[in-house]
């Protein structure tokens, strides 16, 4: 049983130590420009800026239908099913009065 133990710790700390070097090995087929002319710089900062804003805009809009999905199946059961239970309730209760 100690010699699996072992044996699975070695080949474990193998992986961990290999699988990252792959990471580092793969070649980046992108080069970076030094922007020549003024406007190239500024729409490189635009981009920069509004890069984390697309972002969050991204995500909002998924999650606002998320949301919105959500609501209306909650609305749904509360007019179709709650509600109607509830006022009928509530209309035996002023007719005692």
């Amino acid at each position: 049983m100690k010699k699996l133990l072992f044996g699975f710790l070695i080949i474990t700390l193998i992986i961990g130590f290999a699988l990252p070097s792959f990471i580092f090995a793969q070649k980046n087929s992108q080069v970076l420009e030094v922007p020549s002319k003024f406007n190239d710089i500024v729409t490189m900062g635009n981009k920069i800026v509004n890069y984390p804003f697309n972002i969050i805009n991204n995500i909002w809009q998924e999650v606002w239908g998320i949301w919105m999905k959500i609501f209306t199946f909650a609305k749904n059961i509360w007019d179709n099913g709650i509600f109607p239970e509830i006022n009928d309730l509530w209309h035996r209760i002023l007719s005692v009065f």
